[in-house]
């Protein structure tokens, strides 16, 4: 669309239609008008989007079931327990635990309140090792 306006769609089908293309069906129920009054359009899809903080995977570690990064804060390293909320194959969204959700993991109120969060300019290490 010319102005760029994001518009919600739901996928009605999908078609193989040979090795590598795919025909999409898309249902649209907003902005038709403008739609219809243009020979050709290009659009921009985003699969899904969540809100949060875009961190590679590399940068994601397990550790008993848990997610974490590492954090470099003037050569001080943290390892910081993090949510992913949606994971792609490069990218993940991140967010910090909420007291609740830290309840519900079974941490006591000592470690709740000495858990460190992951902010918007912190500086991560790609594949950190959480033996060192």
């Amino acid at each position: 669309m010319a102005n760029n306006v994001e518009v919600a769609a739901k996928i009605t089908n999908l078609i193989q239609e040979e090795e590598n293309d795919v025909v999409i069906i898309l249902k649209i129920d907003k902005q038709i008008e403008e739609l219809i009054n243009y020979r050709k359009i290009s659009f921009d899809l985003i699969w899904w989007d969540d809100l949060g903080l875009k961190v590679p995977n590399q940068a994601i570690v397990k550790s008993q079931d848990l997610d974490y990064v590492v954090r470099n804060r003037a050569g001080y390293l943290s390892k910081i327990l993090v949510k992913v909320k949606k994971q792609g194959e490069k990218y993940s969204i991140i967010e910090a635990y909420s007291t609740e959700e830290l309840t519900k993991l079974g941490f006591s109120n000592e470690e709740i309140a000495k858990y460190k969060k992951i902010t918007l300019y912190d500086e991560i290490l790609l594949k950190p090792n959480l033996n060192e």
